[in-house]
């Protein structure tokens, strides 16, 4: 598939090594051809054989698209979030186990995460709106499975810097969400903010799953019918509107192919689109490297791992401190955990006396949750009726525990309370206006509205 209006190209592993690297250095070099101007987006395809990488203008990508028409099951097309300017975006995603998918706990569940996922998008919206002034619109996407959960949030109406900026602010508005809704913190994926990170695409399907289409919320433009043009052009990150001179549409790789491309555009024309930018993007990105790696996006890690002196130090002695206070409860010392990427402490127990249920289970042990930010926590359990029930926070009074929250916050790079992060954005935005201070009838008000 390629021609001289609008061109693409496909690379394999078969055609040399680092066939990705080899597709962003082309999309790169073609995106600016003389006076033309041609935006390349790129995309990995998964084939029995392997992956491989397109990369093409949208015109020649949707050509693509169409040759296939609403055969979604040989669509295996995912976008590459290359370095570069982009669509704030997020992936939300809870997988369920074989028990509770059986017991129903697992679609009870989507229910609570689909209310819950509504509101977290709705604050992103508010946030974006007070911090940076604009009126961002998102584009929902879902490929729901009884044993998981799937929703992909694409938000048009702006252009970030890049995809470090775009995760320092959705886990800027995660932590702000989780002081009314710890859930959220299940659900929001960091991982999808890796170099290079792929994400499955509208109206396309896994190799393996040729049946789980990836379609709107709405239900809007499912199979039998074709793919529509307008939402397809909508779902996607690496390419957007930006208005600079003759330009309409920019992406990823044509604006991240070296820096002086965007300054060009906006000497040329003051009207060329800003590139919205997070404090904390640069701040993340050195902790993650200083995050122990068995912090992962894909578990948690006891405890006491291989990270800085001083914060291997710190949670050894949470460990011992946490099984000293909890005592009565038979903590499991070994299984005293960071839950990933949220500001909890999951404390797994050999007791089965659990206060859920007011009785001992004969099979299940309960565990707790610590919140370190909140200084609260709950107790829980494995047993699927009991997992049903909404978790009761608690306030710590205990004196050890209260010195363990604190500890915690002051060496942890993730632990950012959410009221100071709420509090940031509007302190250290001086491009937005700051909000008015109430009247006296209208105090009570305000301070909800924050």
């Amino acid at each position: 598939m390629s021609s001289a209006i609008f061109p693409s190209r496909l690379f394999t592993i078969q055609q040399g090594d680092k066939p990705l690297e080899r597709c962003r250095a082309w999309a790169a070099a073609n995106s600016v051809q003389g006076q033309r101007q041609m935006p390349m987006i790129v995309v990995q395809i998964e084939q029995p054989s392997g992956r491989e990488f397109m990369a093409g203008t949208f015109d020649a990508l949707w050509g693509g698209v169409m040759q296939l028409g609403a055969n979604d099951g040989a669509r295996n097309w995912h976008e590459v979030v290359v370095d570069g300017p982009c669509k704030l975006y997020c992936d939300l995603e809870m997988k369920f186990t074989d028990a509770q998918v059986e017991s129903g706990v697992a679609a009870r569940m989507a229910d609570e995460l689909n209310v819950s996922s509504a509101e977290f998008v709705r604050l992103v919206i508010d946030c974006a709106s007070a911090k940076y002034g604009v009126q961002l619109e998102p584009f929902e996407l879902q490929s729901h499975k009884p044993s998981k959960w799937s929703v992909h949030v694409i938000f048009g109406g702006a252009v970030w810097r890049d995809r470090t900026h775009c995760r320092a602010f959705i886990f800027a508005c995660r932590d702000a969400f989780a002081s009314i809704d710890p859930l959220v913190s299940a659900y929001v994926d960091p991982g999808v903010y890796d170099m290079n990170h792929s994400l499955r695409m509208y109206r396309a399907c896994k190799l393996e799953e040729p049946n789980r289409s990836m379609l709107t919320v709405s239900g809007e433009n499912a199979p039998p019918e074709k793919p529509d043009r307008a939402l397809w052009l909508r779902s996607l990150i690496t390419y957007f509107p930006f208005k600079s001179g003759a330009l309409q549409y920019a992406s990823s790789a044509y604006l991240g192919a070296n820096a002086e491309r965007y300054e060009e555009l906006a000497a040329a024309d003051p009207a060329t689109p800003r590139l919205l930018e997070h404090e904390d993007a640069r701040q993340q990105c050195r902790a993650a490297a200083a995050i122990p790696r068995a912090v992962g996006v894909a578990r948690t890690t006891s405890v006491g791992g291989s990270g800085t002196s001083e914060q291997e130090s710190v949670l050894n002695e949470v460990r011992e401190t946490v099984a000293r206070a909890l005592a009565e409860y038979e903590p499991n010392e070994k299984r005293i955990k960071l839950v990933p990427n949220a500001p909890l402490l999951r404390v797994e127990s050999y007791s089965r006396e659990c206060g859920i249920l007011h009785g001992k289970h004969s099979q299940q042990h309960i565990y707790f949750l610590i919140n370190y930010l909140e200084r609260t926590w709950a107790q829980c359990c494995w047993d699927s009726e009991c997992s049903r029930v909404r978790k009761q926070w608690l306030p710590i009074s205990n004196a050890e525990m209260v010195d363990v929250c604190q500890r915690l916050r002051d060496v942890w790079p993730l632990a950012q309370p959410a009221r100071a992060a709420v509090k940031r954005w509007f302190s250290q935005s001086s491009f937005v206006r700051q909000p008015p201070t109430p009247t006296t009838e209208d105090q009570g008000d305000h301070k909800r509205k924050r």
